[in-house]
């Protein structure tokens, strides 16, 4: 009897966890116990056997491998991920890319086009949520950069031309993700989609609040926020 108490525990931790199903990043058996448990939020792209492709609520290009923690939610759904230990940059093939930064290429048009070969996924998952996202967060502007031929000031209206860097503030969910892409990276992704004339003058550190489309990471409605 005191046999089976000892092992009844051990079976209930085995498969209490959503640990163990990434592969080779944990395959150097780090022990994560008692970790700072991290989150960050996005949209189920693609449903697979054991795990989901999603979009963190920041940018299109870089896809994240999540498991699926015992969920079953459909493609669409809005999630939020709790992981700890870092979220690793693999290439298409599953491959740790050597480098951990984001590199841009310029493509044929002129554009500046990010390096879209990269995918996420954390060292280790701990839960899958459903979460009730409202696509809007407020912050401050960041930089404000030209990228096409077509003119565009650090003053002037936030144009499609202009790619704007927007810093979510600490206390919104979409701030989760300078977490995983670096403090500098902020919302970069994000390319306005609104309608110049209708859209505020932006000035860099003003207060907004943003609107973005679930299904682009771009920016479809700006606001100021004086009082936020």
């Amino acid at each position: 009897m005191k046999k089976l108490l000892i092992f009844m525990p051990a079976v209930i931790m085995l498969f209490s966890a959503c640990a163990g199903k990434n592969g080779a990043a944990v395959s150097d058996g780090a022990d994560y116990a008692g970790a700072e448990v991290k989150s960050c939020i996005g949209v189920i792209r693609e449903s697979r056997e054991s795990d989901y492709v999603v979009n963190l609520c920041s940018d299109t290009n870089y896809k994240m491998i999540v498991d699926k923690c015992g969920t079953d939610f459909e493609e669409g759904s809005d999630i939020k991920i709790e992981y700890v230990g870092a979220v690793i940059h693999y290439d298409d093939g599953m491959n740790i890319k050597d480098r951990q930064d984001f590199n841009y290429l310029v493509s044929e048009d002129g554009r500046l086009v990010p390096d879209r070969d990269i995918v996420l996924k954390a060292e280790e998952y701990k839960s899958v949520s459903r979460y009730d996202n409202d696509y809007a967060f407020y912050g401050t502007v960041g930089s404000i950069t030209n990228i096409s031929r077509a003119g565009c000031s650090v003053d002037g209206v936030a144009g499609t031309d202009c790619m704007i860097t927007y810093y979510p503030d600490s206390t919104e969910e979409e701030a989760s993700a300078r977490e995983i892409f670096g403090d500098g990276f902020g919302f970069s992704g994000y390319v306005s989609e609104t309608d110049e004339s209708k859209a505020p003058a932006l000035a860099v550190g003003d207060r907004v609040k943003v609107t973005y489309n679930p299904e682009t990471m771009r920016v479809a409605a700006i606001e100021p926020a004086y009082d936020k």
